[in-house]
């Protein structure tokens, strides 16, 4: 099996990097998703002191990815999924309490990355809330890597001449 449910751990992390100001420059965090992947006409907001939703948020990530195990594998159940063993599989306030890690924008793109690969292996992943949060997600953590901002907004400008001097092109 290739395909796991992600632990505990994972999902807090995902969900802390969302309300994070090192990836978030603006606030609240925030994703659409609808019925399909056209029509995303359902607005959600993350934000930092709306407990209810954050527990909302990871216990819906964690259910995706759940759901895709379950999907790919006729033979799996609740109890025999591949991933954490022992687990209740529910995320509670106090899980954000306990956690404590810094949010570096190259371990959340690669920590989505990862959480995609669990999570997409059923028909629906695409419409689901679930995808639309670690796009939304993704497309925040990659305008926070550093240098993007300084970046042309578009391609930058041929400059050919100073390239061969500096022995980068022929």
């Amino acid at each position: 099996m290739s395909a796991y449910v992600v632990d505990r751990e994972h999902i807090v992390y995902l969900v802390k990097a969302a309300m994070s100001r090192r990836i978030v420059t603006y606030s609240p965090f925030s994703w659409y998703h609808g019925e399909s992947p056209i029509q995303k006409d359902k607005h959600h907001q993350l934000h930092s002191d709306d407990l209810d939703e954050i527990e909302r948020v990871a216990n819906m990530l964690w259910q995706e990815n759940i759901r895709s195990i379950l999907y790919r594998y006729d033979d799996c159940t609740m109890s025999n999924m591949p991933g954490p063993v022992g687990e209740d599989f529910r995320i509670t306030r106090d899980d954000f309490r306990r956690s404590a890690i810094e949010i570096d924008p190259v371990q959340v793109l690669k920590s989505c990355n990862c959480y995609t690969y669990q999570a997409c292996e059923h028909p629906n992943w695409q419409t689901s809330e679930a995808h639309s949060f670690i796009e939304s997600l993704e497309g925040d953590a990659t305008r926070a890597l550093p240098g993007y901002e300084e970046a042309e907004w578009g391609a930058p400008k041929p400059r050919c001449d100073e390239l061969v001097d500096k022995g980068k092109i022929d």
